[in-house]
């Protein structure tokens, strides 16, 4: 354990480290602009049906909490937890799941060829979505071993287990 205290003064450098707040702020750009991108065509736009002005709501409604999101990690000036980050990942994969089904469904039901590129790109986000599920729950065991490598280390017998994510 000799070098934990530079492992963890290189850590908190990189989590709180002036590159990672401009991804974030970039990130929170990206999302704010779209996110008004969406509204503003949803509102904007008279012939639009009911079941659209929904989805162009429902994806507003993401998009602000998305913004609320950025902006409150960037106020604590920390990043996500292991845990925290194992269940973004699942709700990473699950949306890109339902954008392949629905989109995939849609092309099929409707006869809509655009909507079977929609199902291709969806795809990609799907293995680019599970690869990063699979490294973070990799993280997660790594950081859980080495919890209780430590707890034997020291005797502590009654060390309660992590809760799973």
């Amino acid at each position: 354990m000799k070098g934990a205290p530079d492992d963890l003064h290189a850590m908190v450098d990189t989590e709180l480290s002036a590159g990672s707040r401009l991804v974030l702020v970039s990130l929170l750009v990206a999302s704010a602009m779209a996110t008004v991108a969406v509204g503003i065509k949803g509102l904007t736009t008279p012939a639009l049906p009911l079941a659209g002005r929904i989805a162009f709501a429902m994806i507003s409604a993401l998009g602000v909490l998305s913004i609320v999101l950025g902006l409150r990690t960037l106020s604590r000036r920390r990043a996500l937890l292991a845990r925290q980050r194992v269940i973004a990942g699942r709700i990473a994969v699950a949306s890109a799941a339902i954008v392949v089904l629905a989109s995939s469904l849609i092309g099929w039901a409707k006869n809509i060829p655009a909507a079977y590129y929609v199902a291709g790109f969806g795809v990609f986000l799907l293995a680019g979505t599970i690869a990063l599920l699979r490294q973070e729950n990799r993280k997660l065991a790594a950081l859980t071993a080495r919890r209780h490598a430590l707890a034997q280390q020291l005797k502590i017998q009654d060390l309660p287990d992590l809760p799973q994510a």
